[in-house]
């Protein structure tokens, strides 16, 4: 962990699906990092978030040629006190073992956290180590929540803090 008494904040955010709600900019103001889980929709999305923070992003499902030529199926995202692999997750197996195939996808990276979409559920499985983290669907929840999220880490906290924000 940073020697720093003072946390650091990434915004997480998944299947904006080409729309981006007014109140993510009240949400992400002061993150330092944006990572966006694929489904963005149009490369407009990661324009707009990229006047907030540095953005990185992976393709999803139903993201194009213009999404796909910037964002990769998967990375390893760096941030000093703590890694995270960032995945779409539509390639990574059904509801009962999704979680367990996104922790082997990402075991050779010794990351923290992975961080993934696709459901439109958010979810924080902190049961092991890397935490599997959702932020939900930003554009279409699944019964009708909308939500992103918060992820704070390094500094004074013990360990890294998952929260998910309701945008409905």
């Amino acid at each position: 962990m940073s020697r720093s008494s003072h946390h650091r904040t990434a915004g997480v955010i998944s299947d904006t699906h080409g729309r981006l709600a007014a109140e993510i900019f009240d949400i992400f103001s002061g993150v330092e990092v944006i990572l966006h889980a694929g489904d963005v929709g149009g490369g407009d999305i990661l324009i707009e978030l990229g006047a907030l923070a540095t953005v990185h992003a992976v393709s999803g499902n139903i993201d194009g040629f213009e999404i796909r030529d910037v964002a990769p199926l998967r990375q390893v995202v760096d941030l000093g006190d703590l890694r995270v692999g960032l995945t779409h997750g539509h390639l990574h197996g059904g509801p009962s073992d999704r979680h367990r195939q996104l922790r082997q996808a990402f075991a050779g990276d010794r990351v923290d956290a992975v961080v993934y979409g696709h459901t439109h559920c958010p979810a924080a499985d902190t049961s092991e180590r890397p935490w599997v983290l959702n932020p939900g669907s930003a554009s279409q929840g699944r019964g009708g929540v909308r939500s992103v999220g918060l992820l704070r880490f390094g500094g004074d906290l013990s360990q890294p803090e998952f929260e998910v924000v309701r945008l409905d």
